[in-house]
């Protein structure tokens, strides 16, 4: 009954930030589930009947054809050859399913399932000019689900992003009709059944799906959704998730770029002046965050939930915002700039970047998740990723699947270049999504060349302080401190990149490393030794990595102190002694 009891509290804890009407839809969402099991027929059915009398505009709206392939051909012609074969790959697992594409192969994780309810594949035939082959695609899922409510197919999320890559390969074909006859019907169906279905029980950039989906077909099809409901949904989500510093919301830079994608592709469709003025201030401020928030390889950082590869690359991205400018109709180099060399910060979202000649060093220092949302939350404040030069030597865990041991590591503080107390979680993070007891941010102090940040864990009697400055020389300096029980240990830990090879000094106060053909030496106040960590830089990869770990040693007031310095060393040339 303990165990019951203490599953029911933190359940609780979670729930405490969760208004309401948000409950409220998670109860109508299960509820639905449950009727939608006996009566799978009926949503659709409901649907259909209200997207009667739907057409598609004469002259549909053209996207920019580069969001959607950025490799700008050979990637997409490469995946259609593949789904037309019957063969999948997502998140770094392949399928093969020859000639009857298995919608609903137990075999594989639920994300990997979403993947191909997106039907990307149709949107990559098209680009491939292969239209027969979209259709067959388009018309094997929907003589699967078509008229039939599935819980992962008709689930609101992958309704929103099929109902999107259904229009965009309209687009790109020119018509509906090159993706068969019921096409304009698929779409109007998806989206009466996505006014009825909006996840208002998760809200976050769920929601923004929602929106961007709606409005997408209303303006590709007459008759297939309210679009002045649609626009003020989408208006109102932006204005909501877009911080002021230009971050998303969600703090991750994966769904930061995802979203910039929607709002740029959206954007592109739309003839409404006051939601163009909205998604332009929107995408203005976004695309200027991302290019400061780029690491020196011109990538993103893995604070979060996020790996590369995913979304669209920074570059491309920024490059695309920097369009939707007025007088911008072509796609040309932005000049956006890069974060400047000293301490740049995002101030809403807690995220600053110190840099010193080739060293580059970002410290997240904000809240772990919007209040009511925390599915993408971990337990990662006070975590710094370190560059030098375009190398990458304290990297993020990343992110291998959204289920699994592997999703409960890369949420945990061990895995985090961070600060812990006995190593235990700073927030009470569990399950896939969920976050219980939470920390408390007490302040942020920045000045010209450091950062300091003071937070208490959950659960813990203890007060935990980094500062993160540059000292000069293009040296990194760590400096921690907590206040603890007697018999509490604190923790520093750098965790290092899969690349970084250790030399020598361990156990000693001066770590040796290399790093892609530069001498690094990560020094401490303490001794520094190595556990075993992994990290997955992209989905389903596991790489085997090192985590550099420091314990703290109390002073004369009791309080555990210590410091790391990262010191950027020679390069090594050709021929070197090693």
């Amino acid at each position: 009954m303990s165990g019951l009891v203490a599953r029911i509290a933190r359940d609780l804890r979670t729930a405490r930030h969760i208004p309401p009407a948000q409950l409220a839809h998670r109860m109508r969402f299960l509820a639905l589930r449950r009727l939608y099991a006996v009566v799978p027929t009926a949503p659709i059915q409901s649907a259909r009947r209200r997207a009667r009398g739907a057409r598609p505009r004469a002259r549909l709206p053209r996207v920019p054809h580069i969001a959607l392939d950025p490799s700008r051909g050979p990637r997409a012609r490469a995946r259609a050859a593949d789904a037309a074969a019957g063969r999948f790959t997502h998140l770094g697992v392949v399928r093969d399913y020859g000639s009857a594409i298995d919608w609903r192969d137990p075999t594989v994780s639920p994300l990997w399932a979403y993947q191909m309810h997106y039907l990307g594949a149709v949107v990559d035939c098209a680009l491939a000019r292969r239209a027969g082959d979209a259709a067959s695609i388009l018309q094997s899922w929907n003589t699967a689900f078509g008229d039939r409510w599935d819980a992962v197919a008709w689930h609101p999320y992958p309704v929103s992003l099929r109902l999107v890559n259904v229009c965009h390969a309209a687009s790109v074909l020119g018509s509906f009709a090159a993706l068969g006859d019921d096409a304009v019907s698929f779409v109007a169906t998806h989206a009466r059944y996505l006014e009825e279905h909006l996840e208002r029980d998760v809200r976050g950039n769920h929601l923004l799906e929602n929106a961007v989906a709606l409005v997408t077909a209303a303006h590709f099809i007459d008759g297939a959704a309210d679009g002045r409901a649609a626009l003020r949904l989408l208006r109102d989500v932006v204005a909501e998730q877009i911080l002021p510093d230009g971050m998303h919301f969600e703090l991750s830079p994966m769904y930061h770029a995802i979203v910039l994608t929607r709002l740029v592709l959206v954007g592109s469709v739309i003839d409404d002046a006051l939601t163009s003025q909205v998604l332009l201030a929107a995408v203005e401020t976004m695309t200027s965050r991302l290019a400061w928030l780029r690491c020196p390889d011109g990538g993103l950082p893995l604070l979060g939930d996020s790996v590369r590869e995913f979304a669209l690359p920074a570059g491309l991205l920024v490059d695309l915002g920097d369009m939707q400018s007025p007088g911008r109709s072509e796609l040309a180099p932005s000049v956006r700039a890069s974060a400047p060399e000293g301490l740049s910060a995002a101030p809403d979202a807690g995220l600053h970047i110190l840099r010193d000649g080739p060293l580059w060093c970002i410290l997240d220092a904000g809240a772990i998740c919007p209040t009511y949302l925390p599915a993408h939350g971990q337990a990662d404040t006070l975590s710094v990723e370190v560059w030098i030069d375009d190398a990458c030597l304290v990297t993020d865990p990343g992110l291998h699947e959204y289920t699994g041991d592997e999703r409960a590591w890369g949420r945990s503080s061990r895995a985090h270049s961070t600060i812990t107390v006995d190593d235990r979680d700073a927030s009470e993070v569990y399950g896939s999504f969920r976050v219980g007891g939470r920390e408390t941010l007490e302040s942020v102090d920045a000045g010209d060349d450091a950062v300091t940040a003071t937070l208490r864990p959950w659960g813990i009697a203890a007060r935990l302080t980094r500062r993160v400055s540059l000292p000069g020389d293009g040296v990194l300096r760590v400096e921690d401190q907590a206040a603890m029980p007697a018999r509490s240990a604190a923790r520093s830990r750098l965790h290092l990149h899969p690349d970084v090879e250790v030399v020598g000094g361990e156990g000693s106060r001066a770590l040796d490393v290399r790093v892609r053909g530069r001498e690094v030496t990560i020094r401490g106040e303490h001794p520094l030794t190595l556990e075993a960590g992994r990290c997955s830089r992209r989905f389903g990869e596991i790489q085997a990595t090192q985590i550099v770990v420091m314990e703290l040693a109390r002073d004369a007031t009791s309080l555990a102190r210590g410091w790391m310095a990262v010191v950027p060393g020679k390069r090594i040339t050709r021929g070197s002694p090693r």
